[in-house]
């Protein structure tokens, strides 16, 4: 008998051709499925392909009984000469508090050495967006224009200053102090 534990679908529509991918009833005998193979033990990876919205195709009950969700999107700044570069990000995650910093959004790239092997390399998106937000106010830049830069709300903007104003990385009047600049300048 062989013992698996984990296997991949590749993809939804090719799995259930014909069913109607927006009624949840009809996704309800595939659903019952996959949770007997769960309550055997065997992990499901399933692909899916995303709509014209940029959302999941079909009925959102596909979620319910998942434990993780991801998406693979490109960069807000993005350009074909990029090659191999993603950002994941999680839209459910079932984990403890402890591994919430593991499912941040993560951006990945493919790229060359100067040996000429190919390695992935990863950043934290968040972070690193935190970080050009703390040097766009401190450079006098308006609430605006870094939504329209970074493709972020203002309300993340007007959160990010507050921390960091907590934190003392920033003063009032939205200029970096030491500890500040030292945070955005890490790596």
């Amino acid at each position: 008998m062989r013992h698996i534990k984990l296997w991949v679908l590749d993809n939804l529509a090719s799995l259930a051709p014909g069913l109607d991918e927006n009624v949840k009833k009809e996704w309800d005998p595939i659903n019952q499925w996959l949770l007997e193979l769960r309550f055997q033990g065997i992990a499901t990876l399933l692909l899916h392909h995303v709509g014209k919205g940029g959302e999941q195709r079909g009925t959102s009950a596909r979620e319910d009984n998942i434990d993780c969700s991801a998406i693979l999107k490109p960069p807000s700044d993005y350009t074909p000469e990029d090659g191999y570069r993603f950002v994941v990000s999680f839209t459910k995650a079932r984990v403890s508090p402890a591994g919430i910093p593991l499912i941040a959004e993560t951006e990945f790239r493919l790229q060359e050495d100067e040996e000429g092997k190919y390695t992935w390399t990863w950043r934290n998106v968040k972070k690193e967006r935190k970080k050009e937000i703390l040097k766009m106010l401190d450079e006098g830049m308006n609430y605006e224009a870094i939504k329209e830069t970074l493709g972020c709300a203002k309300s993340y903007i007007t959160k990010v200053k507050q921390e960091a104003i907590k934190a003392g990385q920033m003063a009032g009047n939205g200029k970096l102090t030491q500890a500040g600049t030292l945070y955005v300048m890490e790596d």
